[in-house]
């Protein structure tokens, strides 16, 4: 154990043995926590924090350059944003699904057990899935309205 200036605080250290691919995984993990939070900060009005000192010493040990540092900034980025328009997606699709079966049994509904509303909701979502997906999907938003303008 190490004390500091003051010996009131106590800092522990350890050692830890890690493979090159080891680190890597560290490191990806610290800099998606790292993105994340930050973003989340932005949605809170509060300061970005700035890069743990881990990062950047396991950015060291691996022997990452300013420009591989940047790539992969934007690479575990991307993985993020796929990941969050996945769960979206799938929540959506869900939801609608769940939508659809309760306006189709109607007044049935509250007849219906809990067990034949979710079996009915999974097929409607397994069979509905990329329609309700499209319902959101910016990129065929897109596709779709210039295609409606053109017909004008």
């Amino acid at each position: 154990m190490c004390y500091d200036y003051f010996e009131t605080m106590q800092i522990e250290f350890f050692g830890l043995n890690a493979s090159r691919e080891e680190l890597r995984e560290m490191h990806r993990s610290l800099l998606s926590r790292f993105i994340i939070e930050n973003v989340l900060r932005q949605e809170q009005g509060l300061e970005p924090v700035d890069r743990s000192s881990l990062i950047e010493r396991l950015e060291k040990l691996l022997g990452f350059n300013e420009e591989h540092v940047h790539v992969l900034f934007h690479q575990v980025e991307e993985e993020l944003w796929a990941y969050s328009w996945y769960s979206y997606t799938d929540e959506w699709a869900w939801f609608r699904a769940k939508q659809d079966v309760e306006h189709y049994l109607g007044k049935e509904l509250t007849r219906t057990k809990n067990e034949m509303l979710e079996r009915l909701t999974e097929e409607k979502y397994q069979t509905q899935f990329e329609t309700y997906v499209a319902e959101v999907d910016m990129q065929k938003q897109k596709k779709i309205s210039k295609k409606q303008k053109q017909k004008k």
